[in-house]
């Protein structure tokens, strides 16, 4: 059956907020630093650090991140878990998640344990018991951390305990607020030791009418959208930026 073309729309999955492009302009600098950090980390566990990602909203931190985690090649030995902490903010959510993670990537025939009647403790203990045996290294990403602190922020502490059950980890923390660690618990910013910190500029004008025109490119028709229109996209952008 003969389909006509979109008269609008090229992909319309460019669109959405969750798109990750294979290539992520002017974010190449950061990509390769968090990239190295954790190549790094995998070779030697001996010179593991935690990540510490902090600039201003749309600037890429999200999108670096799940770029970084689509192109890492997961296996028996790493596998990687993103948790939103706007939607998963209590540490038992947190812990769950990595567990459901795990169980999903590195075990699959295995039974999710259910979140119901389950203590904190046991899951904690089954996830160490899980790493020991599969010695399976997680790379735990914590995006919009500022939303976890207040009511969840002792899973930092008691996954950065994994190490003292030789267990290798790393965590990457995500949020616009370089200050968010000021008021947290003095042991548990001690235990994230060392961190890496990795800070976002704003995107210039230029860099956000690059980025939006490709964007475009990609999501529409030719003509659909004229310069004036990429002009205000870019200028709204970059204010929302700062």
């Amino acid at each position: 059956m003969y389909v006509s073309e979109d008269p609008v729309f090229r992909q319309k999955e460019v669109l959405f907020p969750d798109y990750i492009p294979d290539h992520l302009p002017h974010r190449e600098k950061e990509i390769k630093a968090v990239s190295s950090m954790i190549n790094s980390a995998l070779k030697n566990h001996s010179q593991i650090a935690n990540i510490f990602i902090y600039g201003p909203p749309r600037t890429g931190k999200t999108a670096s991140v799940k770029f970084i985690f689509r192109k890492l090649k997961e296996g028996a030995n790493a596998f990687t878990v993103y948790i939103n902490c706007f939607r998963v903010n209590t540490r038992m959510g947190a812990l769950y998640t990595i567990i459901f993670e795990f169980i999903r990537k590195v075990k699959p025939t295995r039974r999710i344990p259910s979140r119901r009647g389950v203590a904190y403790d046991e899951l904690y203990d089954l996830l160490v018991s899980e790493l020991k045996k599969t010695k399976a290294f997680p790379i735990i990403c914590f995006d919009e951390i500022d939303h976890l602190l207040p009511r969840g922020s002792e899973v930092l502490y008691d996954l950065s305990r994994l190490k003292e059950e030789a267990i290798p980890a790393l965590l990457i923390m995500v949020t616009n607020d370089q200050f968010v660690f000021m008021n947290v618990d003095p042991r548990i910013k001690s235990s994230l030791r060392p961190v890496e910190e990795i800070p976002y500029r704003a995107y210039t004008l230029e860099e956000m009418r690059e980025i939006i025109r490709m964007r475009i490119e990609f999501a529409f028709q030719k003509g659909v959208v004229d310069d004036e229109a990429v002009e205000y996209l870019a200028e709204v952008a970059t204010e929302i930026g700062r």
